[in-house]
């Protein structure tokens, strides 16, 4: 399986893209020969605050240098304002919101940098995650956990025995064994009839009561009764579960998945039923599409439906994955292809492996297993060159990598093919995208300790 470092790299660029959770994009076809494939728990660069997120000092001191094409115009590097602005001396990084983010040191503690890669405060934490669009990032001190905002302010001095983090305004805290919302201002919400609940999506919650699921509002009111077996979850309510931030729950483009009798279906807001329980397993909807799923013949099969439940794709694949950019991927005999749900029709051509549509382009392999760039009309974008290695775009920019005399030598390109940056063979062996404001971490390949990069477009 790909190693935990590579996973939350593709999660983070989906999470950024806003996509719908499904289970297969959390394990990505591995690239061969891909250096980062080691098994090697130490090599994960994100931080333990999301059981998938990632600090010794690297020798070489001119990576805090200011680089640019100017010191290697022969290269054809694009004339870009290149710095490392802390080298390569954390053993985990994890993800920049709102201008910090959660790095680990050579201890085993944790603190924030800023965006200009300076130690925000002088506190340490046990652990830490990084900060919600709320404002405040989870924290561990001393085994409590507890809640900081930008400026180093605890809410409220509040402590718990457990917590998972802020998501559209509350954050679900575990007191004494039971699941409590706790909201920005450190107002806790809570009903004794709750046995479990989850967090709020387009202002609506799940609840569990009497072992059945139904819907609350903001004021903990349940107005859709709790009448089913089973909701998709968010399950981020315990600090030390793994937890995917990129997966939808609840409701998702207007409708919830929800069990009855065996079977999935979806539900409005209303509560009113608008696909019947056909399905043996559904995943939320995104870009108003949804992929399902039906067991025949001992074989799972997937499809792809629209809002009213209308077919668009057939069951028939062995997988497909979430549309993106309009483009939805699947899996069909061994071979991975594209489906343009506007046009209705599957492209002609399949490859080896594939990732996804971003910035109009998605990196596939080819039979000669060489990466490289189609459009969405199945053609290849050659002025982005054939690559051992690739990774979609995002913001413009995308991380490839080849075999150069044996080694790994990675890049970053951007939409007309040019090289922006390259990295120090051997020194630094790889880097990947740490947040959607151009910002990479980078990896030592002696030390295997952390750096982050911070590319100016």
């Amino acid at each position: 399986p790909l190693p935990v470092c590579f996973r939350q790299f593709l999660n983070l660029l989906i999470y950024r893209l806003g996509t719908m959770y499904n289970p297969k994009l959390s394990n990505p076809e591995p690239s061969e020969n891909n250096p980062l494939s080691s098994s090697d728990s130490e090599n994960n660069p994100l931080s333990s605050s999301d059981s998938e997120n990632n600090p010794l000092s690297s020798s070489d001191s001119e990576n805090s240098n200011v680089l640019s094409s100017s010191s290697a115009p022969e290269n054809g590097f694009k004339e870009k304002k290149i710095e490392m602005i802390t080298d390569c001396k954390w053993k985990k990084i994890g993800n920049y919101n709102l201008g910090l983010v959660p790095v680990q040191d050579s201890e085993g503690k944790y603190t924030y940098l800023d965006d200009r890669g300076i130690v925000k405060w002088d506190k340490k934490f046990d652990a830490a995650r990084d900060f919600s669009d709320d404002g405040y990032a989870l924290v561990n001190e001393n085994g409590a956990f507890r809640y900081i905002d930008i400026n180093g302010n605890y809410l409220k001095n509040m402590k718990f025995d457990n917590a998972g983090g802020f998501y559209n305004g509350y954050a679900i805290i575990r007191d004494r064994g039971v699941f409590k919302f706790i909201d920005k201002k450190g107002e806790i919400v809570e009903r004794k009839e709750w046995e479990d609940l989850d967090y709020f999506s387009e202002n609506l919650a799940a609840v569990q009561i009497k072992n059945l699921w139904g819907f609350i509002n903001n004021n903990g009111d349940l107005i859709i009764d709790s009448v089913w077996e089973d909701v998709k979850l968010k399950d981020n309510k315990e600090y030390n579960k793994d937890y995917d931030k990129d997966r939808k729950w609840g409701f998702s483009n207007g409708l919830a998945a929800v069990k009855r009798n065996g079977k999935w279906g979806f539900i409005n807001t209303s509560g009113e039923v608008v696909i019947e329980y056909v399905w043996d397993d559904v995943y939320s909807f995104n870009e108003e599409t949804a992929v399902v799923k039906k067991r025949k013949l001992d074989k799972n099969q997937y499809g792809l439906i629209d809002k009213k439940g209308n077919l668009i794709m057939e069951v028939k694949y062995d997988e497909i994955w979430s549309c993106y950019e309009g483009m939805c991927k699947f899996l069909l005999n061994g071979e991975y292809g594209f489906y343009d749900v506007e046009n209705k029709k599957e492209l002609t051509s399949r490859w080896f492996e594939a990732k996804f549509y971003s910035n109009e382009y998605a990196p596939v392999k080819n039979a000669d297993k060489e990466w490289l760039f189609i459009d969405k009309e199945g053609n290849e974008n050659k002025k982005l060159g054939r690559w051992n290695d690739a990774y979609i775009f995002i913001g413009g920019i995308a991380v490839v990598g080849e075999i150069n005399e044996g080694r790994w030598v990675y890049y970053l390109i951007d939409l007309q093919g040019q090289k922006v940056y390259q990295s120090k063979n051997p020194i630094h062996y790889a880097f990947w995208f740490t947040s959607k404001e151009n910002y990479y971490s980078v990896e030592d390949s002696i030390s295997r300790k952390y750096g982050i990069l911070k590319y100016d477009s």
